[in-house]
C-alpha cells in the first residue's frame, strides 16, 4: 500500500482509532455497505458532469443512459479505487445512487468549465506531483472544481475556484464547513492553482438539497492555509507509523 494518505484515512482514524490504517496498510477486508450509494451517486455524477463539458446541451435521456450505463458496470464488475478493485455493490445500492445522482441534474446546472473528481497529490515538501507519483505523501480527489474570473462593479477581477463537495448524508452541518476534510481540500487547490484569490467551499447534500458554504480569501487567510499544512504533516507521519489498537466506544461501525 502506498504511504501516501487521504483526508478519508484521516477521517477513519479518528473517528474509530489508528490501528484501522494498519488493517488497511495489511489489505484487509473492511465494510462498504455504508458508503455503496454514495459510490453510485459520485460515479454517476461525474460521468454527467464530463458529458455536459463535451455536449452542453445533453438531455434528461440521454443522462439517463448514462446513469443506467454506469449502474450496469458497478453492479458487476464493481469499480478500482486508487488501482485497487473493489467488488460488485448491489442493485438497490446502485439504484438509489442514480436516484440521487439523477434528481441533482435535474434541478442544477452541470457546469461546463469544472473538473470532476479531479486529482491532487502532494509530495513531502508539499509540491504537486502527479497523483501516482510513488513520492506522493497525500492525496485527494475533489468532487468539483470550478476556476473562474469574476467581475466587481468597480471594474476589478479576481480568480475564484468553487470547491464543491457531495454528500449523501441527512446530516449537513456548518461544522462540515471546517474539519480537516475541508481544509485538506482548500489546501490541495491553493497549493495547486496559487493565483487563486478566492475558495468558495461548499457541500451539496444530494437527499435533502441543503447547500452550505464558506468562503476564504487567500490572502487573509494564508496562514490557517500553512496550518492546515503543518497539521496534515503531523497526521502523514503519525498514520503510517506503526500503532496499537484502542478498543472502545469507537468500534462500535468501525469498517474493520
Amino acid at each position: 500500500m502506498s504511504k501516501a494518505l487521504h483526508p478519508t484515512d484521516l477521517r477513519l482514524r479518528e473517528e474509530h482509532c489508528p490501528y484501522t490504517l494498519v488493517l488497511k496498510k495489511q489489505g484487509a477486508q473492511y465494510d462498504r455497505q455504508i458508503f455503496q450509494v454514495g459510490v453510485a451517486a459520485h460515479e454517476i455524477l461525474e460521468a454527467l458532469g464530463n458529458a455536459a463539458k463535451e455536449n452542453p446541451e445533453l438531455t434528461k435521456h440521454e443522462a439517463e443512459k448514462i446513469a443506467a450505463d454506469i449502474c450496469l458496470a458497478i453492479t458487476t464488475e464493481g469499480r478500482k479505487y486508487d488501482g485497487r478493485p473493489e467488488g460488485p455493490m448491489t442493485i438497490s445500492q446502485a439504484v438509489e445512487g442514480k436516484a440521487l445522482a439523477m434528481r441533482y441534474f435535474n434541478n442544477n446546472l452541470m457546469s461546463t468549465t469544472a473538473n470532476y473528481e479531479e486529482p491532487f497529490a502532494f509530495n513531502e515538501e508539499w509540491e504537486p506531483v502527479d497523483y501516482d507519483d510513488p513520492s506522493a505523501l497525500f492525496r485527494t480527489i475533489i468532487d468539483v472544481v470550478d476556476i473562474y474570473t469574476e467581475h466587481t462593479v468597480e471594474g476589478d477581477s479576481y480568480v475564484v475556484a468553487l470547491v464543491r463537495d457531495y454528500k449523501t448524508s441527512w446530516h449537513i452541518v456548518n461544522d462540515m464547513l471546517y474539519n480537516i476534510q475541508r481544509k485538506a481540500q482548500a489546501l490541495s487547490v491553493f497549493l495547486k492553482y496559487p493565483d487563486v484569490d478566492m475558495l468558495k467551499m461548499e457541500i451539496k447534500g444530494l437527499r435533502n438539497f441543503k447547500t452550505i458554504h464558506r468562503d476564504i480569501y487567500v490572502n487573509q487567510e494564508k496562514d490557517e492555509l500553512e496550518q492546515t499544512k503543518k497539521d496534515l504533516t503531523i497526521a502523514i507521519k503519525a498514520a503510517n507509523a506503526n500503532s496499537n489498537p484502542s478498543p472502545g466506544l469507537n468500534c462500535m461501525g468501525c469498517p474493520y
